[in-house]
């Protein structure tokens, strides 16, 4: 009987030695993934192996409010608790206080992991394989704990009666609520401020090349960058499509070393046509429109002001478009906008945003190109965030001691126009139209565009797509505007400001950019947008 009892004692504590040492496996593995995870988090690394679909999507849950506590990324707190755990795995074999701590620890973190994926399928609906990882390790280390505390042996864990489990699992309880309260309490201020390198900066060419008769399909040659940004989700870039190579030539692509994090793309040098060598080319195209689409909701005739057919403007898209400089297409970089010219200075005046230069005479410019400082905003006509920002600069701009003008970049953060998108949220389904019709006010008649941009960024939300049509014919004068969005100049301008978007790191709109700055969100109390531009601004250049 004595040997029997004591058989079944060894193998008990067999059983729970092995039981210890896959929680402090599991712990490490969550350690390892944790750290990962904060690297990303605090923006040391970018997210990568993790997806940006309609259902895994790290960058999508490490950015969301629930991702941090009082500012603090939870996966910080992850690393310590795993790590408490680990080490005490160790020290609490022989000290009852020690060994409460370690329990109330793999608890705690059994409960967050069903918190955190809770809100990851009910709340973000999307999928972070990476914090599953660390989350699964939190609900197994819990489990076995749970099964260890019922094993009373010497040289192990030492629990007096069945009552063991009340106080580790109050306090666990506890930390938990603490967590999330925490986070309902505190909502993170969505927007950052940046210092971004310019590195490998896009330029014009000093000398112009003749554009092909012939439009050809070109295959995306891969850049060998150690850092490559030429995937999205593990996919290679959209080819693009009806551009003619021997219009452009291309240097080295460099790579952006971002003193904090806004990443950006490889970045070669483009060419921009002369104007009396574009002029032939560009003439024929230019009386070409494509049908419009009846499935569109910018397409109906109803929707266009009637009797207001008049002669188009002197400054016709044929007599502008030999101004517009032209895109690289080897490298998806490449991305300042073709366009027509506002008032120009005797010296051409360029900006950046992170690494892509922009000549502002050939940009959509609102207010002075001499003005004493330019600012860049990246803004969605659809995003609720960007039309907040677009009240906050008109209202800073009345009180601001620099004088500034804006250059918009329209990107519409939508994938059927936007290969860089994977899913299109659905307060965005009208963001390639509005992007489109925008782009039209301006290669039509640039000194309206104000007027227009303005208009349909007042409010909260959006106008009707057929009421922006009516405003802007009634603007222009023009009946033929829904055509004209059809136009290739018109997808030409889309693309390319899809593939600024892209070059400065794709990410989160809106976006501004003064110097070598960018703030990144709009904050809902415009008293700290307002620091923050005024602070900016006033940095020696």
């Amino acid at each position: 009987m004595t040997s029997q009892v004591a058989e079944k004692s060894i193998e008990s504590r067999h059983r729970f030695r092995l039981r210890l040492a896959a929680i402090r496996l599991l712990a490490l593995i969550a350690i390892g993934f944790a750290v990962y995870l904060s690297a990303i988090s605090i923006q040391i690394i970018g997210p990568a192996g993790c997806g940006d679909g309609p259902i895994v999507d790290c960058e999508h849950v490490l950015k969301s409010r629930w991702s941090s506590w009082f500012g603090v990324p939870v996966s910080l707190f992850a690393v310590i608790t795993y790590g408490l755990i680990f080490g005490l795995s160790f020290a609490g074999r022989h000290n009852r206080l020690l060994r409460v701590v370690f329990q109330s620890l793999a608890l705690c973190a059994g409960l967050s992991a069903i918190w955190f994926t809770g809100l990851q399928l009910l709340v973000l609906k999307k999928l972070c394989i990476f914090c599953l990882v660390v989350h699964a390790c939190g609900l197994v280390i819990s489990g076995l704990v749970l099964s260890c505390g019922s094993m009373s042996r010497r040289g192990s864990f030492e629990h007096s009666g069945s009552g063991w489990l009340q106080v580790p699992l109050s306090l666990a309880s506890l930390g938990a609520l603490i967590l999330i309260v925490g986070q309902y309490l505190h909502e993170p201020e969505e927007f950052t401020i940046r210092e971004v390198s310019t590195v490998g900066d896009v330029k014009a060419a000093d000398k112009p090349a003749k554009k092909s008769a012939d439009n050809t399909e070109l295959q995306k040659t891969p850049s060998t960058s150690a850092n490559n940004d030429n995937a999205v989700g593990g996919e290679p870039r959209p080819e693009l499509t009806n551009v003619d190579p021997s219009t452009y030539k291309t240097q080295s692509p460099s790579q952006e070393t971002a003193k904090t994090t806004e990443s950006v793309t490889d970045t070669p040098n483009f060419v921009a046509p002369s104007e009396s060598e574009s002029h032939d080319s560009q003439s024929s195209k230019d009386t070409a429109t494509v049908p419009p689409d009846p499935t569109s909701p910018s397409k109906n005739a109803d929707n266009v002001a009637a009797d207001k057919s008049v002669d188009r403007p002197s400054n016709d898209l044929d007599e502008r478009d030999s101004e517009s400089p032209m895109v690289n297409p080897e490298n998806a970089a490449n991305a300042v906008p073709p366009g027509p010219a506002n008032e120009r200075s005797p010296v051409v005046r360029t900006v950046k945003a992170a690494n892509v230069e922009l000549d502002v005479s050939k940009s959509i410019l609102i207010g002075d190109p001499d003005a004493e400082a330019i600012v860049i905003v990246m803004v969605d006509y659809c995003c609720p965030k960007c039309r907040q920002l677009h009240a906050q600069l008109q209202n800073y701009k009345k009180i601001s001691r620099v004088a500034f003008s804006i250059l918009v970049l329209p990107v519409p953060i939508n994938a059927s126009c936007n290969a860089y998108i994977r899913e299109t949220d659905p307060k965005n389904a009208n963001s390639c139209t509005f992007a489109k019709l925008a782009l039209a006010v301006w290669n039509s008649d640039s000194k309206n565009f104000g007027e227009f941009h303005d208009w349909v960024m007042d409010g909260p939300s959006p106008p009707s797509v057929s009421d922006a049509v009516k405003y802007a014919s009634m603007l222009l004068q023009r009946d033929d505007l829904e055509q004209l969005m059809q136009s290739t100049e018109v997808a030409d301008l889309l693309q390319n400001y899809v593939e600024i978007y892209n070059a400065t790191g794709r990410g989160q709109v809106p976006r501004l950019y003064i110097r070598q700055w960018s703030i990144v969100g709009s904050p809902n109390d415009q008293r700290k947008m307002f620091a923050a531009i005024s602070d900016l601004l006033s940095r020696p250049k």
